[in-house]
Order: C-alpha cells, then sequence, then structure tokens
C-alpha cells in the first residue's frame, strides 16, 4: 500500500516536470521520487550598514531618565486649569441662554458674577502655566541635546 501511495505521488510531481501527455509508466521509468528536487533563486538586496556611534552607560542613563521623565507625565495641571475654566464659562453662558433674571439673588450671584471671574481668572493662570510647561519641555530637549552634541562630532549631521 505505501508504495501504491509513494508511485502516485511520484507521478503527480513528474507529470508536473515532464508534462501532461506522459503515462504512468513513462514517468515511473524517467524519475523516481528521491531524484526530485526543486531550486528556488531571489534576489537579496543586503541593508547599508548603518553607522555606530558610541555611547557611554552615563550618557545613556541621563538620556533614559529624561525620556522617561517625560513619558510619565500624565494629565498636566494645565488642562485640568482648562477644563475648569471652561465649566465655569460654560455655566454663565447656559446661564444667559436659559433667561436666569438678575432678580433671583443667589443664582444670578453665582452664575453672572462668581463664574465668569473665576473662568477668565482660571483661563489666564492656564496660559501662564502651559507657558511654563513649554519652558520646562524645551529645557529637557536642551538637556538631551547637551548630552548627545559631545557623541559622534559630525557624524549625527549626515
Amino acid at each position: 500500500m505505501e508504495n501504491n501511495a509513494f508511485c502516485t505521488a511520484s507521478f503527480e510531481t513528474a507529470e508536473n516536470i515532464i508534462g501532461s501527455k506522459t503515462t504512468i509508466r513513462e514517468t515511473e521509468n524517467l524519475v523516481e521520487a528521491s531524484t526530485l528536487s526543486l531550486k528556488t533563486e531571489f534576489m537579496i538586496q543586503q541593508p547599508k550598514p548603518k553607522k555606530a556611534i558610541p555611547l557611554s552607560v552615563d550618557d545613556y542613563r541621563k538620556l533614559r531618565k529624561e525620556c522617561k521623565a517625560i513619558k510619565a507625565q500624565r494629565v498636566s495641571f494645565a488642562d485640568f486649569l482648562f477644563g475648569f475654566s471652561t465649566l465655569l464659562l460654560g455655566g454663565t453662558f447656559s446661564a444667559i441662554i436659559s433667561g436666569i433674571k438678575w432678580e433671583s439673588i443667589p443664582l444670578s450671584i453665582i452664575f453672572y458674577l462668581v463664574c465668569p471671574i473665576a473662568g477668565v481668572g482660571i483661563a489666564i493662570s492656564c496660559i501662564f502655566v502651559k507657558v511654563l510647561r513649554k519652558k520646562d519641555d524645551q529645557s529637557a530637549a536642551e538637556r538631551m541635546l547637551n548630552i548627545l552634541e559631545n557623541i559622534g562630532e559630525g557624524e549625527l549631521d549626515e
């Protein structure tokens, strides 16, 4: 049984190689299953080798520490202030749209005096916090560039 299955497999393979006009006997006589082989060639283009730059362990640790500090920053305080200021200013606009009268003492004081003043004040503080944050990010980038400045001078610019 195994021999017949082996011959059938060799016949199908040989038929594909030799052609479909041959018979089983001709195929078995011309090609044995153990002599069939397949050769495939591919053109592979090797990538250009990259330049290696010497980096000390201390410099690597400093860069890693700076990058982790930047990555660890979650929601900033400026974003929280921006959200709170828009909440207060939105309360004032919704009071105007809903038609809250000046005669209703507690609501009018809250929505027409406290909310707009606090909302504008917090929005201004948000702007200052964002400016300080940008300066902190710029100083972190400057520190990282100072670390990289001495490494492989001239090789990084290419």
